[in-house]
């Protein structure tokens, strides 16, 4: 198995799989988390594998505690008692223009509801225009549109953090804080 896909494993069990006991901030017991991968997926991922997959991630998704014996993902949960509220920004920590990719189908409920976390604990935002592509282009075959978010002006209303390089999560973005910033066709 490559590392793309241990990583995807990886990244499921620690956002998304409520069997494991995840504490408020995230972190899961490593021996734990190889087991539940062992008996879910049929193959032991090692600490060496596990190590692999997190130099391998240019996203900075993880974080690995060796001494303690624990790891976590940084964003994308989706289990309720899992709040990563940590490196909180400021107007003058934030960059000026973050980015939201989607569906193009999804324009006329985000213009009425603005931009929701759906299935997550909260809304994802890059600050890189091709990371926001590739997000759209996961999860659609259809023309996608990218968003820029006027993100001084929305930091006076909701609170932003910064939980890796690229990567703002917060609980919404209402709708008068969106741009169109470009179409791409499939």
């Amino acid at each position: 198995m490559n590392v793309v896909n241990k990583s995807k494993i990886l990244s499921y069990h620690l956002r998304h799989n409520s069997n494991l006991n995840h504490t408020k901030l995230g972190w899961v017991n490593i021996t734990e988390l190889q087991k539940e991968i062992q008996e879910e997926n049929n193959f032991l991922l090692t600490i060496e594998e596990i190590e692999k997959v997190i130099r391998h991630d240019l996203k900075t998704r993880y974080e690995l505690d060796l001494k303690e014996d624990k790891i976590r993902a940084l964003y994308g949960h989706s289990i309720d008692n899992v709040s990563l509220y940590k490196n909180k920004c400021t107007k003058s920590t934030i960059p000026e223009k973050l980015y939201h990719g989607t569906s193009f189908k999804n324009r006329k409920k985000i213009q009425t509801e603005g931009i929701q976390p759906q299935s997550r604990n909260m809304v994802h935002l890059t600050t890189d225009l091709e990371t926001a592509k590739q997000t759209a282009k996961r999860h659609t075959t259809e023309d996608i549109l990218i968003y820029e978010i006027n993100s001084t002006s929305l930091i006076e209303k909701v609170d932003i953090f910064n939980p890796s390089k690229e990567t703002y999560i917060l609980t919404e973005v209402p709708s008068d804080y969106l741009k169109i910033a470009i179409r791409f066709f499939s």
